[in-house]
């Protein structure tokens, strides 16, 4: 009897702490999609599209230091655009890491985080969540970049090729596979 209790005890507890983040996830995603609707954001048609060169555009980085998008003197690049508080976004954010450590120098890979009210801090606790790396950290605190991107869900990866023309585009979860198919078809390793 006292096994059973305590059985239920420990269920109503996961039960409780997966409505948590659920809520959590939840009223995330609704500050992101209001603060899309104030932007603009809604409104746009992608401005880019497959075969197109993508508008050259510096971002802050997490260290402070500005990244340029874009930048056709450079290798193929990834855009992943996320948010500190996205779980949905970690395990893209961790095959793009295994993706780096295969492709090294042929491949640069940024992950903007999308959210205006994020920090360093806030990021940090993501990158910990997704583990070591070399990627780079960017932020886009008023939009723009998301604006001018064509940018309206996390989730959205855009792949560059060396040229800064785009080869590829999702709005969804992408997995390893997927990312290492279309990174084949523009880097010869």
């Amino acid at each position: 009897m006292a096994k059973k209790r305590k059985q239920r005890t420990q269920q109503k507890k996961r039960i409780k702490a997966g409505l948590v983040v659920g809520v959590m996830i939840l009223f995330g995603m609704a500050i992101f999609l209001l603060v899309r609707s104030f932007s603009g954001l809604d409104s746009l048609s992608n401005p880019i599209a497959e075969g197109d060169a993508a508008p050259s555009f510096t971002l802050a980085s997490l260290t402070g230091e500005s990244v340029t998008v874009a930048d056709t003197t450079r290798q193929a690049t990834v855009i992943f655009s996320m948010a500190y508080w996205c779980g949905t976004c970690i395990p893209e954010a961790r095959a793009l890491t295994q993706l780096q450590e295969e492709y090294g120098d042929a491949l640069r890979i940024v992950l903007v985080d999308m959210d205006p009210s994020s920090s360093p801090q806030n990021l940090q606790q993501f990158i910990q969540a997704v583990g070591p790396n070399d990627l780079t950290w960017a932020f886009d605190p008023d939009g723009e970049f998301s604006r001018i991107y064509g940018i309206r869900v996390l989730d959205t990866t855009i792949i560059l090729n060396e040229n800064g023309r785009e080869a590829y585009r999702d709005a969804y979860p992408t997995s390893y596979d997927t990312l290492r198919t279309e990174l084949a078809r523009i880097i010869d390793l």
